[in-house]
């Protein structure tokens, strides 16, 4: 206690708005390039955050109006906006408006009923704790990334401290009791506060950060119109999946594909519905093919696939089965018929056969196919040809 007594409120309620706008202005300062709509929001949560403190520190001095119900309301909606940012991280999408719902509510019933201080303690610091738990419970889903934990810990202890004040003024029998009382639970709850916002504004940076290099190192494997793998990525992982497969004496197959007669629909449609037809392709082998099979655009309109353990019969029905599904696509405004061939070998992985020479294998089994009438698949140990049906 004699600790607890020597730490002022009204300086910690001095410190606190201080350290929320700072870190705010701070980000808001820092590039521009790197300020996207969840940074953005999570720095006019935080500016709100400050604000509503500064004017939580009148309490006694402003109107109950200004000092318990707008601040208070601000403050919901501050750590709503925050919370926010941090869905919007994890789920990609923007959370609904009617998340500031709560905030309006508060201040509606701050402002137009005559509550005892109790009852205010009671009301604002349970609704104010909610976005609080949100935002410890979606901290723990931030990405792989150790500043996630820090912001878990502080943002759900700041939840359940709110809601322990609020119990304890609720039931205490204490008469003095205010909202400057120096009370160790009113110390521990607006230390953890210095805590939620240094943790949570440079917890959020990492993320952003981690984030970033996460998609430099998507479009550094993948290509950018279909999202397929490409060239460099599909040889490191197919390297990888023929040293598993020699370990354990599993098949693998390769295929080559192309689409027929590309050009004629780019030059008749244009390079943009080409595109469309591109990508729509792509969406076509992702539903024939598995998730542990490697799908690479390997450039323009062919494509190469490695299929994992299988044998020579399943990879020729998958691959009629790829032809079948492409050849059925209706894309609007192309009035041609989309068809693929296809080169299909097995990679013996018992021996010292290279993807290199397997696929080698495969384009002259494609080449076989376009010679043979397009729309079909050969397989080049055989040289047989497979129309889909």
């Amino acid at each position: 206690m004699e600790m607890i007594r020597l730490f002022d409120i009204r300086t910690i309620f001095l410190m606190l708005p201080i350290t929320a706008i700072l870190f705010g202005l701070v980000l808001w300062l820092g590039p521009k390039r790197d300020r996207n709509e969840g940074l953005q929001r999570w720095i006019i949560g935080l500016v709100c955050v400050g604000a509503s403190w500064s004017l939580m520190a009148t309490r006694g001095h402003l109107h109950p109006a200004i000092s318990v119900a707008f601040a208070d309301g601000l403050m919901v909606a501050a750590l709503s906006a925050q919370a926010g940012a941090f869905y919007e991280f994890k789920y990609q999408r923007p959370p609904s408006r009617k998340t500031l719902i709560p905030a309006v509510v508060l201040f509606l019933i701050f402002l137009t009923i005559p509550l005892s201080y109790r009852t205010y303690t009671l009301l604002g610091s349970f609704t104010i704790s909610v976005p609080l738990l949100i935002m410890g419970y979606l901290s723990w889903g931030l990405g792989n990334t150790a500043a996630r934990i820090p912001m878990a810990v502080f943002y759900t202890l700041g939840g359940f401290l709110l809601q322990a004040r609020a119990l304890h003024i609720w039931f205490s029998t204490e008469t003095n009791l205010n909202f400057f009382t120096a009370h160790p639970l009113h110390v521990f709850t607006f230390l953890n506060s210095f805590a939620m916002t240094i943790s949570g504004s440079i917890g959020f940076l990492e993320l952003q950060r981690w984030r970033a290099e996460k998609k430099i190192r998507h479009y550094a494997m993948h290509d950018d119109l279909t999202g397929l793998l490409n060239r460099r990525a599909f040889f490191k992982l197919a390297q990888r999946e023929l040293g598993r497969a020699k370990q354990k004496h599993s098949a693998m197959a390769v295929m080559m594909l192309d689409i027929d007669h590309f050009k004629r629909i780019n030059d008749t449609y244009g390079h943009f519905t080409g595109d469309i037809v591109l990508v729509e392709i792509a969406n076509a082998f992702h539903q024939c093919l598995r998730e542990v099979d490697l799908l690479c655009r390997s450039g323009g309109e062919e494509f190469m696939v490695l299929l994992v353990g299988v044998s020579q019969e399943s990879a020729l029905e998958i691959a009629e089965r790829i032809c079948d599904s492409v050849s059925k696509l209706k894309i609007k405004g192309v009035e041609h018929a989309i068809t693929l061939s296809i080169g299909l070998t097995m990679c013996d992985a018992s021996s010292d056969e290279s993807i290199d020479k397997g696929l080698q294998k495969a384009d002259e089994a494609l080449y076989e196919a376009k010679r043979g009438g397009r729309n079909r698949v050969v397989v080049a140990e055989a040289a047989q040809q497979h129309s889909p049906a």
